[in-house]
């Protein structure tokens, strides 16, 4: 796989909450985003997870195929694009942009609307396999079980993310280096998420490689299959973020390689 997916999200290089000022005539609020951790880095203190459907994501059943398991990861690729584009749509580019478009309730009302979506859209996107975590086909399943928890996690950073805007916002009394401190703890936890879902995406090879006799190997899907994939991979290659692009950039390459086909 290429290394596109170890770029640090462009997506989350602003600054997180750089600051909340308050005065009678003006209002300015310029919160700022930043990258999250591989699993257990991720969610230091991760609290039980939930195997609730999330309301709202909707998902065609997938045969149980290399080519369906492709199907449903890149669904879950388009789900994460989502979210980072409301993500990035939540944040000014600028403080002066904002302090001249909206009062601090309306920008923070813009803030969490988006944050929300775009967690919404993370679990949708840790869901997307769950049916397949009953495979007999146990590559299948760890597969499928590894993205629901990096998709997860991406939500999980996304929440917690939400609980720190609101805690600056209405008067942080910690001291400057513990804010400090959690901040760059949020940042740690979004550069592992960056690399998990790389690593994530990896797994993929795997299942969509099968054996075809002298120890050589060959793609479980016919040509038209694999361009099918190629194609959709590069609508999301050709995204605004950094994670999903990355990894998609990186599959079509490894896509291109000169792999036998069924």
């Amino acid at each position: 796989m290429g290394d596109g997916f170890t770029r640090t999200c462009a997506w989350c290089t602003f600054s997180f909450m750089r600051a909340v000022t308050l005065n009678p005539s003006s209002v300015l609020l310029l919160v700022t985003l930043s990258p999250l951790g591989l699993l257990a880095q991720a969610s230091p203190r991760r609290t039980p997870r939930s195997e609730t459907p999330e309301a709202g994501c909707f998902e065609p059943p997938r045969p149980v195929t290399p080519l369906g398991v492709a199907r449903g990861y890149l669904s879950a690729l388009g789900h994460a694009a989502a979210a980072e584009s409301l993500t990035a749509h939540a944040f000014p580019d600028s403080a002066r942009e904002v302090a001249l478009s909206q009062t601090l309730e309306g920008r923070l009302a813009d803030v969490f609307y988006n944050l929300d979506a775009a967690r919404h859209q993370y679990r949708c996107a840790a869901q997307v396999l769950d049916p397949l975590r009953g495979a007999a086909d146990s590559g299948i399943r760890a597969f499928a079980r590894e993205t629901h928890g990096v998709f997860d996690t991406h939500a999980t950073w996304i929440r917690d993310m939400i609980a720190n805007i609101k805690r600056r916002a209405r008067g942080d009394s910690r001291t400057t280096v513990s804010k400090a401190e959690q901040l760059a703890d949020l940042h740690r936890r979004r550069d592992v998420l960056t690399q998990l879902i790389g690593l994530n995406s990896t797994g993929l090879s795997y299942i969509l490689l099968e054996p075809q006799g002298d120890k050589k190997m060959r793609l479980a899907l016919t040509a038209a299959q694999r361009d099918s994939l190629v194609a959709e991979l590069h609508e999301l290659a050709a995204g605004s973020g950094a994670d999903v692009p990355g990894v998609a950039s990186s599959l079509i390459e490894w896509l291109g390689k000169e792999w036998p086909t069924r």
